[in-house]
């Protein structure tokens, strides 16, 4: 209905003076007919609907991606087995943190309930030492009635009068010991599991078939000895969040850890995958957890793959120039980019040529345009250098990006986390919390906020608050 309606304006639209130019109706029409099966052939993603669009349509400008990524099939079956093992694991994961804490609750209830019934024999202790402690002060008021008050009668009385003082004086301690019994019962009741960084809220922003995303954790290197600590479990954690929170199907999830991240998978998902599955109105998400690294040479700044070597970075690592430009070809509604990573070479999460000297300068990563669609965070300036957060085992620059998208940020209150709001809440948390562990570590956003046409307004996640 749509082709034909679209054909009938374009034949004979009213301000045109006659019909339209003879051939201008069917090429309109294959055109249409052009992008209706790509978009077909996308959604279904099977060799069959490639390789029939590839048939129709020889000389369309994306055949020849579509000719590459059908040669590439079976590569693209491991990758989807692989984000679903990776997903079950970190269900896995998620599911055993519940089993503790279950088991955690459990423990807690029972010794309170023993506390308690502890708690309650002594005050039945307390309360027969109580009706003792009357009965023998009767018996001694009758027996002192009976003969003459002596001195011995009266420090007698005396005595009962301490010991019932003494008795009062432990009830109100036990009676304080109740209340704050009752305070550890409220306190223990079931765990707040919403407050867990590896469990990705519910609800959030609805799937969308349009939104794709790659997430990269290279923790162990193939020719570095030095890892990322935490860097595949902040990838797989990401991996939920986009799928159960921020809005993107797990078939649109490209993951790539281990040997599977190597500088071919970089540039065969960012510059193959990606470019062929996205239409104008996608979003684009990509994270990276790993190594970086910077030419001392070239001031340039490279993600190093699992496969990368600081020595050849030029033929092993993949540019952070190239990445921007990549990002930057697609027509896309917009491009988040988020990068727990460093470009210093002095420690943490960055390395460097065996030899060389660590940069203390900024590096040339590509200049942003704030008029284009490419929003990057990176976990911390040029001349810095990141670390994990060891009580949460995750990247310190993740946790609180991820704690930012699911509420935390949400300075205003409105119910959404902008870009502005996000940045300012991982700039504050990070950097205090980097300082108190003695060093410095100060998250960036590019472009400036203050040059983007939103103004740092654009909303990242709906929060489930």
């Amino acid at each position: 209905m749509f082709r034909l309606a679209v054909l009938a304006v374009l034949a004979c639209a009213p301000h045109f003076v006659g019909c339209a130019p003879a051939g201008f109706v069917e090429s309109t029409a294959n055109v249409i007919d052009e992008m209706t099966a790509f978009r077909d052939a996308r959604k279904a993603n099977t060799r069959q609907a490639w390789e029939a669009f590839i048939r129709n349509y020889p000389n369309s400008g994306k055949t020849p991606q579509a000719k590459q990524w059908v040669q590439m099939m079976p590569e693209a079956r491991a990758d989807e087995a692989l984000v679903k093992r990776e997903l079950e694991k970190a269900e896995a994961e998620r599911a055993e943190r519940r089993r503790l804490q279950e088991d955690l609750k459990r423990h807690e209830d029972e010794r309170l309930a023993q506390a308690a019934l502890r708690q309650k024999e002594e005050k039945l202790k307390q309360e027969e030492e109580a009706k003792r402690l009357e009965a023998e002060k009767l018996a001694q008021a009758q027996s002192l009635a009976q003969v003459q008050v002596s001195t011995a009668a009266l420090a007698m009385l005396a005595d009962l009068q301490r010991r019932m003082d003494e008795l009062e004086k432990r009830e109100k301690t036990l009676k304080a010991r109740e209340v704050e019994l009752a305070k550890a019962a409220a306190v223990a009741a079931a765990p707040d599991l919403s407050d867990d960084i590896d469990l990705a809220p519910k609800g959030g922003l609805p799937q969308s078939d349009e939104n794709f995303a790659v997430v990269i954790g290279v923790e162990k290197y193939r020719d570095i000895a030095t890892g990322a600590d935490y860097a595949e479990k902040d990838a797989r954690t990401v991996m939920l969040y986009l799928r159960d929170y921020l809005g993107f199907p797990e078939r649109n999830i490209k993951l790539l850890t281990g040997d599977r991240a190597s500088r071919s998978d970089f540039a065969k998902i960012l510059e193959l995958w990606l470019p062929l599955q996205v239409t104008p109105e996608s979003k684009v998400f990509v994270y990276y957890s790993g190594h970086g690294a910077p030419d001392p040479n070239s001031q340039q700044a490279y993600l190093l793959p699992y496969d990368g070597d600081p020595k050849a970075l030029e033929l092993t690592a993949y540019p952070l120039k190239r990445l921007y430009e990549k990002l930057n070809a697609l027509v896309v509604k917009d491009v988040t980019v988020v990068l727990d990573s460093c470009f210093s070479g002095a420690g943490g999460r960055s390395v460097i040529a065996q030899g060389a000297r660590p940069l203390m300068s900024r590096l040339e990563t590509g200049k942003l345009d704030p008029a284009k669609k490419l929003t990057v965070f990176s976990a911390a300036a040029g001349d810095e250098i990141t670390g994990g957060y060891e009580a949460q085992k995750h990247g310190l620059f993740t946790y609180y990006f991820l704690r930012g998208l699911r509420g935390d940020a949400d300075v205003n209150g409105d119910g959404w986390v902008s870009v502005d709001e996000e940045y300012g809440y991982v700039k504050k948390n990070v950097s205090r919390q980097a300082n108190r562990d003695s060093r410095e570590q100060t998250p960036q956003v590019q472009p400036d906020l203050s040059l983007r046409k939103d103004k740092g307004a654009l909303r990242l996640s709906k929060t489930a608050k």
